[in-house]
């Protein structure tokens, strides 16, 4: 493939968009196809010059306030998204569940609580409590959890994906457990483990015993502890793909051995500019790494190619003023990325790294795209531009108490209003509305191909100069072959004042125009600074007496004194070699831009405490066993009745019950959360605000959770006893009732015994 020229991020499900889409298409925009191959076909009408097409179709939703990051779980057909609204103190935060099909928030999840302090505070109690906000989120669908990033308290936690129910912290672990994630901004998980992005490492744990399992060092260029952003990894090849943010470098981590295994060099447009790293996809099968780039100053926006073997640079798609996340549909080979700056999402057609067409916000201001990620309902980003103001969310935390309410307007706990010098005044915060994002929706489906445009080099192929005594300056540049050459002059200025009149020569006169002007060309006259610029055709068979050929050389010459009263002589002459003509490449029309109707809300769903989850429906504790039924014991017969074999009844087998087990219950870290590191990404800083405090509100409810636990494994152990002693009361009753009728059996078989020897003998007294 010529290029001319980039999505779990990472590993993210990666799906061909069907079906169950189509309803969204309706209305959709045809979007530009692009091709690969750009190659010369002006003088080639059989040349094939096409496109794919694609119609695209998009929707915006109202998403969460501060929404950061969203994750797919391929095993559910469930989207999670993460959001923790503003700088700290963090007061609204939520992991929410979301429905791809219908984009419906169908649950938000209340997140563990740490204490808080404003900065100066000297008290000897926290001042409150804040929310340990969710940002990256990542789906581990081999063990069944889905797990965010804790940024600002450095910690990460994992959920059940069904319940809801957290199952693993790493804050507040004791001592000699701790597992450092330091600043952790995205988590992914690969084969039952689970890798963590942080400052200065790559961390590994074991998704099922959440044991640590590695810590992976990670540095820039100059060996310093750098920072992992995004990152993918690759099942199949068993294979990560990390970019170390801020520097031009990426490691690849066997994720079988969990160590370094390759390091690719990245390069942007701009050699001159910095290339910031985001986040990096892949397709298999056409064997590329798509990095993404915010640039700096909208240098060096965009996503690098490269060949996913060797990390060989291939191309660069520019797009935007500051690249962020991308990932990829490798069953079609296109490739998502999106534009922090301006909130638009790019189509990129990976078979030719063209863009295709961009998709646009109707809603939002500020802040824009931060991620995107693919889903068999269709393509789906988040926004972090304001939508919708003032909301009502029920995952706001009161600071005071440590409890979530229901809220449109939050109070980041507590300022210091004094003067400089004097004793601290605490005052509460100014109560803010609680702002929401958008989340977007867009689908892209195949739509045929469609005819290239013809595309000729804009830059100069050769250029020709000459100059006089008197500094007049004649150039001559793109002299080719049946082309457009352009004369441009500077100096040509009368000695009285204005510009001087020129005339044009060919070859000394040898060459003549059909539309000349006598022994001249041209005539050319000067501005009054003495400049001017002329655009001429070529001499060619058809326009003159003598054709300029590739490779051939000719004399191009300006006089001027005689065409101008009083004016300077002067005679240019410039020699000029004839190129061939310019090669016409095969383009792609330009991309299509497709902007997002907006859908209605339908609410923040159902809100879940995670210390508790949603309870799974209790099984009934007994059966009732039903009563022996009797039936009248029937008239002897006349004919002899066997006796019954009478066999054993067996006794009902008594199974042990088993009790459940509950994961283990973390405590909220008391170690201050660490000072920050200030980079220009989306992710959020770890701004000290106050320490990472005991968490009691969280304690308090994990607490009662398992109380709640325990009390459930308790019920479920009584169902099961009285289960089986109602098994063994009716297996008592149905032996009774089986004797008894053997019984009369016996009885009658007797009776017709003794009637049959009463008869032989009166038959024979007779």
């Amino acid at each position: 493939m010529k290029l001319t020229h980039q999505t779990p991020r990472r590993t993210r499900s990666r799906f061909l968009l069907t079906g169950s889409a189509t309803a969204m298409m309706l209305g959709a925009l045809l979007v530009a196809p692009v091709t690969s191959a750009e190659s010369a076909f002006a003088n080639d009408p059989a040349q094939n010059c096409t496109f794919r097409a694609f119609n695209v179709a998009s929707t915006q939703y109202q998403g969460l306030p501060g929404q950061y990051q969203l994750g797919y779980s391929a095993a559910n057909d469930t989207l999670w998204v993460t959001g923790s609204s503003g700088r700290p103190p963090i007061m609204t935060s939520t992991l929410a569940k979301v429905d791809p099909a219908t984009m419906q928030i169908t649950h938000t999840v209340g997140l563990n609580t740490a204490s808080y302090s404003p900065r100066g505070w000297e008290g000897e109690n926290p001042a409150g409590f804040q929310v340990a906000g969710a940002y990256g989120v990542g789906v581990d669908d081999v063990n069944g959890t889905v797990w965010v990033t804790n940024t600002r308290t450095n910690s990460v936690t994992a959920f059940d994906q069904t319940t809801m129910k957290q199952v693993f912290t790493t804050l507040g672990l004791p001592e000699g457990q701790a597992i450092t994630t330091a600043h952790p901004r995205e988590v992914r998980a690969s084969q039952g483990k689970v890798f963590i992005g942080t400052q200065g490492a790559i961390v590994v744990l074991d998704g099922a015993t959440y044991q640590h399992l590695a810590t992976i060092p990670v540095s820039d260029t100059s060996g310093r502890a750098a920072s992992v952003m995004n990152f993918a990894l690759d099942d199949e090849a068993g294979l990560g793909y990390f970019p170390v943010f801020g520097t031009p470098k990426l490691v690849v981590v066997d994720l079988n051995t969990l160590t370094v295994v390759n390091e690719f060099a990245l390069q942007g447009n701009d050699a001159s500019a910095n290339l910031v790293a985001s986040d990096v996809t892949f397709d298999r099968s056409l064997n590329e790494l798509y990095v993404s780039s915010q640039g700096s100053k909208g240098v060096n926006a965009g996503v690098g190619v490269y060949d996913k073997t060797t990390g060989a640079f291939k191309n660069w798609i520019n797009f935007g003023t500051q690249g962020l996340s991308i990932d990829a549909d490798e069953a079609r080979d296109l490739v998502y990325a999106t534009d922090l700056a301006t909130g638009s999402y790019y189509v990129i057609d990976g078979q030719t790294d063209r863009i295709a067409s961009t998709v646009t916000r109707t809603v939002g201001e500020g802040m824009g795209a931060n991620d995107v990620v693919v889903t068999p309902h269709g393509v789906i980003g988040l926004e972090r531009g304001t939508a919708f103001t003032g909301v009502e969310v029920p995952f706001t935390l009161d600071y005071k108490t440590g409890k979530y309410v229901t809220a449109s307007t939050e109070i980041k706990g507590l300022r210091n209003v004094a003067a400089e010098g004097q004793p601290a005044d605490w005052q509460e915060v100014e109560a803010t509305p609680i702002n929401a994002h958008a989340m977007t929706k867009f689908v892209v489906t195949d739509n045929g191909t469609v005819a290239g445009q013809a595309v000729t080099p804009a830059e100069a192929i050769n250029s020709f100069e000459g100059s006089s005594a008197d500094g007049a300056k004649l150039v001559v540049t793109n002299v080719s072959e049946n082309g457009q050459m352009t004369l441009t002059g500077t100096g040509f200025t009368h000695p009285s004042g204005g510009g001087s009149v020129l005339g044009l020569l060919y070859d000394d006169r040898a060459t003549q125009m059909n539309d000349g002007e006598g022994n001249v060309v041209r005539t050319i006259e000067a501005e009054a600074q003495g400049k001017f610029s002329v655009t001429l055709p070529v001499p060619t068979a058809e326009n003159s007496n003598n054709a300029w050929l590739a490779g051939s050389t000719h004399r191009v010459r300006v006089l001027t004194g005689s065409l101008k009263d009083g004016d300077q002589p002067r005679s240019i002459p410039v020699e000029v070699t004839v190129a061939p003509a310019p090669q016409t490449t095969c383009g792609a029309p330009q991309a299509t831009t497709v902007a997002s109707t907006l859908a209605a809300f339908a609410g923040y769903g159902t809100f879940v405490d995670s210390a508790v989850g949603i309870e799974p429906t209790p099984v009934p504790s007994a059966e009732p066993t039903p009563a022996p039924s009797v039936e009248p014991t029937p008239a002897p017969s006349v004919e002899p009745t066997p006796v019954p074999s009478a066999e054993p009844t067996a006794a009902p087998s008594v199974e042990p019950s088993v009790q459940p087990t509950e994961g283990p219950a973390a405590s909220p870290s008391t170690e201050p959360t660490g000072a920050p590191n200030s980079d220009p990404s989306s992710a959020p800083s770890a701004e000290a605000t106050g320490q990472a405090g005991n968490g009691s509100a969280g304690s308090q409810q994990q607490a009662a959770g398992a109380n709640q636990s325990a009390s459930g494994a308790t019920s479920s152990q009584a169902g099961a006893t009285t289960q089986q002693t109602g098994k063994q009361a009716s297996g008592g009753s149905l032996a009774q009732t089986g004797a008894s009728v053997a019984a009369l059996a016996g009885i009658g078989a007797l009776a017709l015994v003794a009637g049959w020897v009463v008869f032989v003998a009166r038959r024979r007294a007779s």
